[in-house]
């Protein structure tokens, strides 16, 4: 009998070490940009009355991450809790992050996808193509901003964004790339109206889901996108706009390649019409922009295969609306990202698996340096502080910039443990915490261990 029940132990034990080591077949990632420790707690505050109730703060890998680029000496918990001036100085922008979360190397602000000698690094998402994976971005800012194009591409000029969408475009070996970028209806001169796009002439080809462009205005097609399937032709974009488009893709009716640029030209929801200053959702939403989740259902439909796929998702306005401290629509851009996770969750449960799908909920920086007081008697950061659920938490913008704090980590499903190990450094509040650098890092190792 007490062999009987060494062997099953033995066994067991066999099968918690095969699904440590066993690769992902989805690799998820999704992006608060600008989510700090505070903007989370608003938001529970706001939505349960209590912290603990997202979904991923159930997941068995959660920490902190440190997110300094290049233009900072690293992160410095002492000084990070006692003195405001460092925690608001030497922050990392966007493009830096994405590109240190992406490649597992820390470059300077502005740079996407580059070493600081401009030198092209490995994007995770060009290594997992080549081992047949689809490949997508969704945001609810511009479809080029710096988290995607971050993730995807290769630019020292983050703020290129006509070059920087033309790359995504014809560079890229995207399956799925959604966001903001065109709004039909504005009235703005085509240079700014068409800017986020390519510019006008770019669009037109876009529209008419062209393989072969124009890309210099000289009347002859000379660039052409990219082979996505190994067929030896290139694959052409399918164009959505409205939001009924985005709601109807399904597994079944999904196109090889799908671009969704919804009818905005910067943003989905966080700088809408109306009182900005308002709690949240006293200013109705524009129901004609899909929600964070539609557009994540939407890509999920499409990239879900046999072979997996690798998706970035961002709820980009919550870094805009804390530029913009306003308390109320930073807290309904987190809510929307946190419906996003919710859904992903669902779908993981209800069509795979954790065992073959790996999900990673973060953020690229914090923005906007959240706490409970507004004089910081006390330390650097104070909690928010809990009015009710339904009601707006106590919390004050110390700035309108990014600071060089440390964000929170969560991770569930297969590989999700090995995140847990570089977490080696201490905070004096958060405690363990891993680098911005270690997201691609663990993900490259986890695929190449066995190649």
């Amino acid at each position: 009998m007490k062999n009987t029940k060494l062997i099953i132990i033995l066994m067991l034990l066999g099968v918690l070490v095969g699904c440590s080591s066993k690769q992902p077949k989805n690799i998820i990632i999704m992006i608060s940009d600008g989510a700090g420790y505070n903007h989370i707690l608003a938001t529970d505050y706001y939505q349960y009355g209590e912290t603990g109730k997202q979904v991923y703060q159930s997941f068995p890998v959660k920490h902190f991450m440190s997110t300094y680029s290049l233009n900072a000496d690293g992160y410095d918990s002492e000084l990070a809790w006692n003195d405001t001036l460092y925690i608001d100085s030497k922050w990392t922008d966007s493009a830096a992050s994405a590109t240190a979360l992406s490649t597992g190397y820390k470059t300077k602000n502005g740079y996407l996808g580059l070493d600081a000698d401009q030198n092209d690094l490995l994007h995770f998402s060009e290594f997992i193509k080549k081992k047949g994976k689809e490949l997508g971005t969704v945001t609810t800012v511009v479809a080029c901003h710096g988290t995607p194009t971050g993730f995807t591409i290769h630019s020292a000029f983050r703020k290129a964004y006509p070059d920087l969408f033309k790359s995504m475009i014809l560079d890229s070996e995207l399956s799925v790339m959604m966001g903001a970028g065109l709004n039909d209806q504005d009235t703005m001169p085509d240079h700014k109206k068409y800017y986020y796009v390519g510019q006008k002439d770019f669009w037109q080809q876009v529209i008419q889901e062209k393989t072969n462009y124009d890309t210099d205005d000289d009347g002859i097609d000379d660039r052409q996108v990219k082979d996505i399937d190994g067929d030896n032709n290139p694959d052409a974009w399918t164009v959505i706009r409205e939001r009924s488009d985005f709601l109807n893709i399904t597994k079944e009716n999904a196109p090889k390649r799908l671009l969704g640029i919804f009818q905005s030209r910067a943003n989905a929801q966080y700088d809408r019409k109306g009182d900005k200053h308002l709690p949240p959702y006293q200013v109705p939403l524009r129901k004609e922009i899909p929600t964070l989740s539609e557009m994540t259902s939407s890509a999920i439909n499409l990239l879900d295969n046999d072979k997996g796929f690798w998706l970035m998702v961002e709820g980009g306005a919550v870094d805009k609306a804390s530029h913009a401290n306003w308390k109320g629509r930073t807290i309904e851009e987190q809510i929307d990202f946190n419906q996003a996770v919710e859904t992903v969750v669902k779908w993981i449960e209800e069509n795979s698996s954790w065992n073959e799908t790996l999900l990673i909920v973060t953020a690229d920086h914090e923005t906007g340096h959240i706490s409970g007081e507004a004089n910081m008697k006390n330390s650097v950061v104070a909690d928010v502080k809990n009015m009710g659920k339904g009601q707006m938490p106590e919390f004050y913008f110390l700035t309108s910039e990014h600071t060089n704090s440390l964000v929170p980590f969560f991770a569930k499903g297969v590989g999700s443990d090995k995140f847990t190990s570089k977490a080696i450094k201490t905070d004096s509040k958060h405690g363990k915490y891993m680098d911005s650098t270690d997201l691609a890092k663990t993900l490259f190792e986890i695929y190449q261990d066995k190649d």
